[in-house]
């Protein structure tokens, strides 16, 4: 069963996530299926979904805390931090790219 995190972290920014992310590679985390970034008012947002909690726990122990003690980035007592069973999840397919459109998407 697919199992998601939600942390909300009001002191991080997004440099810093960003500086975290630099640490863990470009290497895709084994069983990862999706992972969303934000940053509000309110502070950083990351929602992450895994297909089972096993993959959830060995990216965090393997990685993620590995990288957050090289950018010297510790969690806070204030951040918070769910964790549950996904019981519905719903992906809405990719658009179809149009035809006639090449390039880059810049203006």
């Amino acid at each position: 069963m697919a199992y998601a995190t939600v942390t909300h972290s009001p002191a991080t920014t997004l440099r810093e996530f960003q500086a975290v992310n630099a640490a863990l590679g470009d290497e895709q985390p084994e069983g990862r299926l999706l992972l969303l970034v934000g940053h509000s008012a309110d502070g950083l947002h990351i929602i992450d979904v895994w297909a089972t909690q096993a993959h959830a726990d060995r990216f965090v122990a393997e990685r993620l805390y590995p990288a957050l003690q090289r950018v010297g980035r510790i969690p806070e007592e204030r951040d918070l931090h769910v964790e549950f069973e996904v019981t519905q999840m719903h992906v809405a397919p990719a658009p179809a790219a149009p035809s006639d459109v090449t390039g880059s998407l810049t203006a």
